[in-house]
């Protein structure tokens, strides 16, 4: 379901930002960043002259546009924040769908819930493998990239 996320940062980083949720929103103006600056320590919106955004990529990126540099900014802990809006829409009929890998996951822990409403334990010939139905989530879980 989509939800909006901030990421903060105490610096900007060398060339792009990697948001650590997909799928990001369609729309790149869901995509905000705001910093101290270092003249006022005010908070400041950055304008989208600055960055793009990479809308397609998983994980997400947020990148500088040709001829363009991170501004200066007050330097303090929690200085930057990007808020995004990112996950699968509510409306199945509208792009991007959820992945037949996550919608077949919930299929069948349902299924699973529905069956058995008795809680499960260990070694219940109730429980599913997790190495097939589990299994079927490992393509979509991003790996946190930064240091």
């Amino acid at each position: 379901m989509p939800q909006t996320f901030q990421l903060i940062m105490d610096d900007w980083p060398d060339s792009e930002i990697i948001l650590p949720r997909a799928p990001l929103s369609s729309t790149a103006s869901d995509v905000a960043i705001t910093y101290l600056d270092a003249v006022s320590a005010n908070s400041t919106s950055l304008s989208t002259t600055v960055y793009g955004v990479d809308t397609l990529a998983e994980p997400p990126r947020v990148f500088l546009k040709d001829g363009q540099d991170w501004p200066d900014h007050y330097t303090q802990r929690n200085a930057i924040m990007v808020q995004f809006v990112a996950g699968y829409p509510l409306d199945l009929s509208s792009a991007p769908a959820p992945p037949e890998g996550i919608t077949n996951w919930i299929k069948m822990r349902v299924a699973q819930m529905y069956e058995f409403r008795e809680p499960m334990q260990a070694g219940n010939v109730s429980e599913l493998p997790r190495s097939f139905v589990d299994g079927l989530l490992d393509p979509y879980v991003l790996i946190d990239v930064r240091p």
